[in-house]
């Protein structure tokens, strides 16, 4: 199977809070969870509610490394239930600065 990705994932688990979007004014709740892995073209995680294959999320995720959460969009590109239950996504970046990309992969995170 060939790896399409344009940038190399890390093994990190950030702490995200989300919401899904729907298109609407006044998006849904908030949840909370962590990465499963990161990238600077997006992210995996695994959630305990379903969401739609091509939801567009906004996503706060925490790097302890830092004060403020990234603040970025990501759309929904696979969905994978998983043995226990839940499900794991694979998202896409739609919207996210290169500063805000960089803060997910501290120094210390992709040392190798």
């Amino acid at each position: 199977m060939n790896d399409r990705r344009k940038y190399p994932r890390y093994d990190v688990s950030h702490s995200v809070v989300y919401r899904d979007l729907l298109g609407q004014s006044e998006p849904t709740s908030e949840d909370e969870t962590r990465t499963e892995d990161v990238s600077r073209g997006g992210v995996s995680m695994r959630m305990n509610r379903l969401v739609e294959d091509g939801s567009i999320l906004n996503l706060k995720i925490h790097n302890a490394s830092y004060k403020k959460p990234i603040d970025a969009d990501a759309r929904v590109v696979w969905i994978k239930k998983t043995m226990d239950n839940a499900t794991l996504l694979g998202l896409s970046f739609t919207r996210i600065g290169w500063i805000e990309s960089d803060k997910l992969l501290t120094p210390e995170i992709i040392r190798v």
